[in-house]
């Protein structure tokens, strides 16, 4: 009976020590992380280094995993970064029977002291803990440039500058090598599967290169999709459809295949080719994702197919209505598809006065003009990549009875005013300085810019998000289907005197039938 005791005491204090041992560290291939954070200081003032402290929940969170597989882990970031930091990581897990309650106690405690809104955050702090950089989230950045940055910010504070120590790596191949300059050129970053760039000349030039000379590179997938991505981030759709189509031909069960289907549907429709949108979806298998739903709803409406696009929506809906994962997407979609609804009805009822002038404006005040209601702000990148085309369709079509109505969601007046001046744009501009919360995007339920609602000359909405080329063609199909209306409403109200005459006559003779 004192035998099993003894073994049992025995093997609990065996338990307790491997519990503590665990604690100590994160793990073999990062024995330099601590998780003790008066330790970790300590040490910091003992090798006259600062703190690298990194905030992460290590079982849930997909950036910190991320980070930690393609930063914290590698053994180079180790050699080069502990130099001058102490490593600590302060775990917020789901599953926290590894931990102890001290732990989870301080953790809380740190937690709360440093203000932390979101996972991963790691802030650099001297050995007291006062931080002096804090990053939150994790963009994807490749080991090198994540070393560099971390680098930087602790040359800055030490006056000095530190460079990343390349020798001893392993030199690369030629395609590696050309992977490598493309990564530089348009900033590449990875999140999970997903890929981040900033297209630059250089980087398509770059890009175009690879593909021609490593047409078997490990790479090659992942360069493809880089020209596509590239493409459509410098709003070049009519390019970037058939890029994303070769990528799709050559690597259909990539990670990336789902959304680059649905930047191929997008690309269509942006550059005013909605049937081909349509067409590419109509091929797809049965089951859409809401994303696909939207822009075949968007694509028909496009196409004066709009009861067709909001029935799809709608039977979308309602299936995924059915689903606890969908509530997100369901509210979103709810919200474009009574965007869709206005289509054919009369523009809603407002009044408001113009930004520079005071000139009322209504509904009413617009009828008998093609009308693009458009929400805007200085602050808008693919705003202001419109800003030229919809300059000269303005240009073209305004002496012919077309209008715009901007919606500015700025806040600030002077940076309107300077927009207005700068750009030389002259058509009526509606602004009341709540951002967001302006008076006509509330009405409408904008949520997202540019987003623009085009209004024949009767005030009946024909289309709503009108972006890119399409904004000419549309406008173009009014302005000119308003004139023939015109046209051959005044040929019939001409009372010429031979009409008068032939009127006389019919109605002498009726009224002589009448007395017969």
């Amino acid at each position: 009976m004192i035998d099993t005791l003894f073994r049992r005491l025995l093997a609990a204090c065996l338990l307790a020590l491997l519990l503590v041992q665990q604690e100590s560290t994160l793990g073999a291939a990062d024995a330099l992380w601590l998780i003790d954070f008066e330790a970790a200081k300590k040490q910091a003032a003992q090798q006259k280094k600062d703190l690298l402290i990194d905030f992460t929940g290590s079982d849930w969170c997909p950036p910190c995993i991320a980070l930690h597989k393609n930063v914290f882990s590698k053994a180079e970031f180790t050699r080069q970064i502990s130099q001058h930091y102490v490593f600590i990581s302060l775990d917020f897990p789901r599953n926290k029977s590894k931990q102890t309650a001290k732990t989870i106690e301080q953790n809380a405690q740190l937690n709360k002291r440093y203000k932390i809104r979101g996972f991963p955050t790691v802030i650099l702090a001297d050995a007291s803990g006062k931080a002096y950089d804090t990053q939150v989230g994790y963009p994807g950045n490749g080991l090198d440039s994540y070393m560099q940055r971390i680098l930087d910010v602790k040359g800055k504070r030490d006056g000095k500058t530190y460079k990343l120590n390349l020798s001893g790596r392993p030199e690369m191949t030629a395609d590696e090598k050309a992977f490598d300059d493309i990564s530089k050129a348009v900033n590449l970053r990875r999140a999970r599967y997903l890929i981040f760039c900033t297209p630059t000349p250089r980087g398509m030039q770059l890009i175009d290169q690879f593909l021609a000379r490593y047409p078997k590179a490990k790479q090659h997938a992942e360069v493809t999709y880089l020209k596509a991505i590239s493409l459509w981030n410098m709003g070049k759709y009519e390019q970037a459809a058939p890029a994303y189509q070769e990528f799709l031909d050559q690597y259909p069960k990539h990670d990336l295949a789902s959304l680059s289907t649905t930047r191929l549907i997008q690309s269509h429709v942006r550059s005013d080719h909605p049937q081909r949108a349509v067409q590419a979806i109509e091929a797809l298998p049965e089951k859409k994702n809401g994303g696909i739903v939207l822009e075949w709803a968007q694509a028909l409406c496009l196409t004066d197919r709009s009861d067709e696009g909001i029935q799809h929506l709608e039977t979308y809906i309602a299936t995924a209505k059915k689903s606890t994962r969908l509530g997100r997407e369901v509210t979103f979609l709810e919200g474009q598809l009574a965007k869709l609804k206005m289509i054919g009805q009369p523009l809603d009822a407002f009044e408001i006065k113009t930004h520079r002038t005071q000139q009322t404006i209504t509904p009413a005040t617009l009828k008998g003009k093609v009308v693009l209601v458009d929400f805007w702000a200085t602050w808008c990148g693919p705003c202001l990549a419109e800003l030229p085309r919809v300059k000269n369709v303005y240009q073209q079509y305004q002496p012919r009875g077309f209008e715009i109505l901007g919606i500015s969601l700025d806040k600030d007046k002077a940076a309107l005013d300077k927009m207005l001046a700068d750009r030389n744009i002259s058509w009526p501009q509606f602004f009341d300085g709540n951002g967001w919360k302006n008076k006509l995007a509330v009405q409408m339920d904008v949520h997202r810019i540019p987003f623009a609602v085009l209004v024949d000359a009767e005030g009946i909405v024909r289309y709503v998000n009108v972006r890119g080329p399409a904004i000419e063609r549309l406008v173009k199909n009014l302005v000119e289907s308003s004139a023939t209306e015109n046209k051959t409403s005044a040929v019939e109200n001409v009372d010429s005197p031979r009409r008068r005459i032939g009127r006389l006559r019919r109605e002498r003779r009726g009224a002589e039938n009448i007395q017969r």
